[in-house]
């Protein structure tokens, strides 16, 4: 249920990047379609730059796209993806600070003393 879910929020990415990049006129059943074969495509076979950008160029070309316009919706989707991820991250670090050292097998407080000798 949860794979479900996730390769869902997934296809709001390539929605965005569409919209972003000024291509409205593409429904949300062809991001989806792209979006969900493209990445499971891509992490399934490896090289998902590579390979996910294939599919949503062979998908997306059907609608008009050129290659210039897919590496633009890919970089989009990219970014939206790795930004999502950075806040997250920052705000489970903000709201439990101590989760930071647990998780890479620091000892309580050596993080924040080491980074003040430096």
């Amino acid at each position: 249920m949860f794979v479900a879910g996730g390769y869902f929020t997934l296809t709001f990415y390539d929605l965005f990047a569409l919209r972003t990049i000024g291509h409205r006129e593409i429904p949300y059943r062809v991001a989806m379609l792209a979006s969900f074969t493209s990445y499971a495509i891509g992490h399934n076979v490896g090289a998902s730059v590579l390979t996910g950008g294939a599919v949503r160029y062979r998908i997306y070309s059907a609608w008009g796209l050129d290659a210039i316009s897919v590496t633009k919706l890919c970089f989009v989707a990219g970014l939206t993806f790795w930004l999502g991820n950075a806040t997250v991250l920052g705000l489970g670090i903000a709201y439990v600070p101590n989760a930071a050292s647990a998780s890479i097998s620091c000892p309580h407080g050596s993080i924040a003393v080491r980074l003040s000798r430096s």
